[in-house]
């Protein structure tokens, strides 16, 4: 009997209002990488992509999957899995559902050859 394990660990990524042009400079509103790095267990493309942000859309062409949220985007290689993440907009942490004083959470789950893995954008 041959058993296989799945262990996607949660990808991580943080950006910075004080980054934007209304900001007091510093972090980073863009952030890079590859979602395939932590994949244990999954494999092939990406085969759907989903966010649980209200007002979120997602989009697939050609090999781009592209998710526009209210505060940002983040746009997808989903052969590679590469990605960049652009914060667009200052969460207003007083009347965003889930936001705390000091940040907020966009959650995404993406599916590849074996399961499901997460995506957790903390805008700070």
């Amino acid at each position: 009997m041959n058993l296989s394990a799945f262990n996607a660990t949660t990808d991580l990524l943080t950006v910075h209002e004080s980054a934007l042009a209304t900001g007091t400079g510093g972090g980073d509103k863009v952030v890079t990488g590859n979602f395939f790095a932590n994949d244990v267990g999954l494999s092939g493309n990406i085969t759907s992509f989903t966010a649980t942000p209200a007002g979120s859309t997602v989009s697939l062409s050609g090999n781009t999957y592209t998710v526009t949220t209210t505060y940002g985007s983040l746009v997808v290689d989903r052969t590679s899995g590469a990605y960049t993440y652009t914060l667009n907009a200052n969460v207003d942490n007083d009347s965003a559902a889930g936001a705390t004083p000091l940040n907020f959470v966009q959650s995404f789950t993406y599916q590849r050859t074996g399961g499901t893995a997460d995506v957790k954008v903390t805008i700070v």
